[in-house]
């Protein structure tokens, strides 16, 4: 399903997700096993394609909470972590200087809650 909608948004070249868009890929990708091991290649190349929205959303208050639970997922799964961690470096820290330099505070404070809840 996470494929089918990423394909939508890029197929219509939307720049960033909507929520509904984002409920679907919560829905798929909130497990955070993300299944058998053998399909780490399918999980990182959907990633791949992922991988600009979610760390745009973290700058969307009403898709920032979702984001972080999808990326959190790819970041702690031990199979994929260091792929998604090499992949998303430069975007993530973009993402991250938009976030701080960004106008909405509501984002900020989920992502230090996030920060809080999960890192620490």
């Amino acid at each position: 399903m996470a494929n089918a909608v990423i394909d939508i948004v890029i197929n219509n070249e939307l720049d960033m997700l909507e929520p509904t868009h984002m409920e679907l890929l919560l829905f798929s990708l909130s497990d955070p096993d993300f299944g058998p091991a053998s399909q780490v290649d399918q999980w990182f190349k959907l990633f791949q394609k992922l991988k600009d929205y979610l760390l745009v959303s973290i700058c969307h208050p009403e898709l920032c909470p979702d984001a972080l639970v999808i990326l959190h997922n790819y970041f702690t799964v031990d199979v994929l972590r260091h792929l998604v961690y090499d992949e998303a470096r430069e975007v993530y820290l973009k993402s991250l200087e938009l976030l701080f330099q960004g106008q909405s505070d509501e984002c900020k404070e989920t992502f230090k809650t996030y920060l809080n809840d999960k890192v620490v």
